[in-house]
């Protein structure tokens, strides 16, 4: 497991879904400034298994998920996932008031297994 430090935290939601996005600051001149990064989303609309798509620098670990299990807390997302070859999630993050509380509305709609801590 490694765990992996964001500076920010962007978090959209749309009518179908919500997305959150872990990253260490704005674009410059260079696309690779964004690097590592790591990127959270669910659509709901049919047909919805529930799975999560997760984005990351490491292209190997990219996919849909499903969780075993998932914690907040207010500094720190874990995230484990079912399936073939299991994934360990490990996020740390910074976050004012206002950008953790719109995080954890989004987590608690696309995880129904998540823990908060």
């Amino acid at each position: 497991m490694n765990t992996t430090h964001f500076k920010c935290v962007s978090v959209s939601f749309v009518v179908d879904g919500c997305q959150i996005y872990f990253h260490n600051g704005e674009p410059e001149d260079d696309p690779e400034s964004l690097e590592p990064y790591f990127l959270i989303q669910r659509l709901f609309e049919p047909p919805d298994d529930g799975s999560c798509y997760i984005e990351t620098s490491d292209i190997e670990s990219c996919g849909h998920f499903h969780f075993r299990e998932a914690e907040l807390s207010r500094n720190r997302l874990r995230l484990n996932t079912r399936g073939e070859f299991p994934r360990l999630f490990d996020v740390t993050f910074e976050a004012n008031d206002r950008k953790f509380l719109a995080m954890r509305k989004a987590l608690r709609s696309m995880i129904r297994r998540l823990v908060l801590k």
